[in-house]
């Protein structure tokens, strides 16, 4: 399975530069990291991946998540913070602290097309529910409920 695939990130910190030069070092030729990438880049990267996997113990909202949804990428994700929210089925959610459930999503995603399918579909409409318009408009009904 990991022959057959290669990892893409986009940002990635010191730890990780240093875990491909260490204890990970024999799959640094299949871990390509970009950095800082302009948004049509990222639109690509999104439409042409395999799949999103999002591994993630804290996010505030999830971003990076819906964007790739919106996009049509299959999602796997952890499921702290808000991710449950953004996600729109909870079978496609993993306990980030489990190696062994994150593990076994991801390579039943990789291996299994129909469930690669079954996670895109109703994704994109999920996604495209959060609006930046719904977001200021409950922003600003929060804002007017302090000034009361």
């Amino acid at each position: 399975m990991r022959d057959a695939h290669e990892l893409v990130l986009t940002q990635a910190g010191d730890d990780v530069e240093q875990a491909l030069e260490q204890e990970y070092a024999s799959l640094r030729g299949q871990v390509h990291i970009l950095g800082r990438v302009d948004d049509a880049t990222l639109a690509l990267l999104y439409r042409e991946c395999r799949v999103l996997y999002f591994p993630s113990h804290y996010e505030g909202f999830g971003l990076p998540v819906l964007e790739a949804m919106a996009l049509d990428a299959p999602v796997v994700s952890s499921n702290a913070g808000a991710l449950p929210e953004v996600v729109h089925d909870p079978s496609f959610l993993f306990d980030p602290d489990s190696r062994r459930e994150g593990v076994a999503l991801l390579t039943r995603v990789l291996a299994d097309e129909p469930f690669r399918e079954r996670i895109r579909h109703g994704a994109r409409e999920h996604a495209l529910a959060f609006t930046w318009e719904k977001t200021a408009r409950k922003a600003l009904q929060a804002l007017r409920g302090l000034a009361v």
